[in-house]
């Protein structure tokens, strides 16, 4: 039965392809193309401008080969500026009255003796009699985290942010101050 229907709809769609013509391949219109051999600038057919004013492209791609042009480059990119400038010494380069220069020509660098891990380490230990000290750097403003110290080990225990030691007076002895630790 399935047979039959097959065959019976595929001879009506044959005799309707061949009553309306234009479903045969015989009868369409061919559009030859053009081999990449027979492509030259003379024959090659350019697009039409759109209505924006913008041609999509100027002609086939395989005219590359005939491009004579060669590659344009910007001569203000600014690796080709400098390779162009004669090499200055940095003194030439900067201005003689750039502010920031002029502690460093007449004078020596000013340094500030007092480096504050030297200042830190010149504060004595603070005892807490509490197990666990918190070291908060003074003032939560001044952007010091929140450190939590345990005090259980015999010793002087600095806090890993601002160094600050802390001790146990009743784990630490007096001898026992010499012993350091640091805890981040």
């Amino acid at each position: 039965m399935n047979r039959q229907l097959i065959f019976t709809g595929y001879r009506a769609l044959k005799q309707c392809k061949n009553q309306l013509g234009f479903l045969s391949t015989e009868t369409l219109p061919t559009n030859k193309s053009s081999n990449p051999k027979e492509v030259t600038q003379q024959t090659a057919k350019f697009d039409e401008i759109t209505h924006t004013g913008q041609a999509w492209d100027e002609a086939d791609w395989r005219l590359q080969r005939f491009d004579e042009n060669k590659k344009m480059v910007n001569p203000n990119i600014a690796a080709n500026l400098i390779a162009e400038q004669p090499p200055k010494a940095i003194k030439e380069r900067i201005a003689k009255s750039d502010y920031r220069l002029q502690r460093f020509d007449e004078n020596k660098k000013m340094v500030n003796p007092n480096i504050a891990a030297n200042l830190i380490s010149e504060q004595p230990p603070k005892a807490i009699k509490e197990r666990i000290a918190k070291c908060d750097g003074g003032h939560p403003a001044l952007g010091h985290p929140a450190v939590f110290i345990n005090l259980d080990k015999p010793g002087t225990h600095a806090c890993g942010y601002c160094g600050q030691r802390y001790y146990n007076p009743h784990s630490t002895k007096p001898e026992q101050l010499s012993i350091h630790h640091i805890e981040v």
